[in-house]
């Protein structure tokens, strides 16, 4: 297996990590592989884990080539930049067809909770929003040939959902966020095929998102696979223990034959030159909450349990608000050092509420983990005055 990871910023916060099988010469009845690039979770907060390599390596086995993107998040999710994160992964792998050996006609993308927002984004926003401009792209090129779905948020819920989306509208109008980044309002006859994953029992993003995706697909006559399980914990992965990276109840048999049912789905989807056949519409455009699962929305102290307030602590640390930091010049010095263009925006005050450790991850792969150690030092030797 050939590993590379491609920039897609200057300073290294975004960028696709490739997974690449070797293809040799020597045996040229090999066929092209298809390929799948992967958007793992996070609420556009952080990248998981679970969601992202793990994954790529169930799809490698089955004979893809899979692509890890670590879009913007935090700080720099503000739409539709992640959107062109993804619109640039999609160009960087087609134009790299004949070097890897790929189809560039047979393109995933998979995304998973927010992850598989930014997809189905992406599958719905080829031709809006200047995306292919900003992409120096055409909106053919841009477009994948086929979406999976993963516990994704296709609707925008202005309610529930602030919290896991914070980041992507910060500063806008949610009014205007909910009309123009429901992935469900904008299907049409160029949508991707899809095929799509959710839980019963989701508590995070509850299955009538999934619904609402397919029956938009349904009414504009374009090919879906919905598969709903009756259990599932958002956030799983592929479901298996690889993916469960040591906790177990991510881990569930019933749930990890997703896979495999997608790779079926794709084999055939690729293969298929017609596909599809008209549905009728499967429920309602809208779903209340049901008695078995509550009101589907973030914890409310979960901020609190990640961030530090000044007087609770003799010194500061990772966790400390980053307003009470800014309230400091001394350090406001030292995050300037690591994070200038953050520090510096007149943004920042909407961020005052999170850990700086936000700013850490944010950064990501702009950050080495020296300088994230170093960070860490240098705010534990600034003293913290009473009040």
């Amino acid at each position: 297996m050939i590993y590379e990871r491609h920039d897609l910023t200057p300073d290294g916060r975004v960028y696709v990590d490739c997974y690449i099988q070797d293809w040799s010469p020597m045996r040229p009845f090999l066929p092209k592989r298809p390929a799948v690039i992967i958007c793992p979770g996070g609420a556009y907060v952080v990248i998981s884990e679970r969601e992202g390599e793990q994954v790529a390596l169930e799809f490698l086995a089955r004979g893809y080539n899979a692509f890890v993107l670590h879009y913007s998040i935090g700080f720099y999710a503000h739409i539709p930049d992640p959107v062109v994160d993804l619109g640039k992964t999609v160009l960087l792998v087609r134009r790299n067809s004949e070097k890897w050996h790929i189809d560039p006609d047979k393109v995933a993308v998979a995304g998973f909770s927010a992850g598989g927002h930014l997809a189905a984004c992406l599958g719905t926003m080829a031709d809006r929003d200047n995306v292919h401009e900003l992409c120096n792209a055409t909106e053919e090129e841009l477009r994948p040939n086929a979406l999976i779905l993963c516990y994704a948020v296709t609707y925008v819920d202005t309610d529930a959902q602030q919290g896991l989306l914070a980041f992507l509208a910060s500063g806008l109008d949610w009014g205007m966020v909910k009309e123009k980044y429901s992935p469900c309002y904008w299907v049409d006859e160029k949508t991707p095929p899809t095929f799509v994953v959710a839980f019963y029992d989701d508590k995070l993003v509850p299955v009538e998102q999934a619904m609402l995706y397919c029956n938009a697909m349904a009414e504009k006559d374009r090919p879906f696979e919905l598969h709903i399980f009756a259990h599932g914990e958002h956030g799983c992965g592929s479901g298996n223990e690889a993916s469960a990276l040591g906790e177990s109840n991510v881990q569930d048999p019933s749930v990890e034959k997703w896979i495999d049912l997608c790779h079926k789905w794709l084999t055939d989807m690729f293969d298929t030159p017609k596909l599809g056949t008209k549905f009728a519409s499967m429920l309602e455009s809208s779903a209340g909450n049901r008695a078995h699962m509550g009101e589907q929305v973030l914890p409310t102290n979960l901020l609190e349990k990640s961030t530090t307030r000044k007087t609770e602590k003799r010194r500061y640390s990772l966790t400390t608000r980053i307003g009470d930091a800014a309230a400091d010049p001394a350090a406001m010095e030292i995050l300037m050092k690591y994070f200038p263009e953050i520090i510096s925006s007149p943004r920042l005050e909407e961020f005052y509420e999170m850990p700086i450790q936000i700013l850490v991850l944010t950064a990501a792969g702009s950050m080495t983990q020296e300088q994230n150690m170093e960070l860490a030092k240098e705010l534990r030797r600034l003293p913290v005055e009473d009040n």
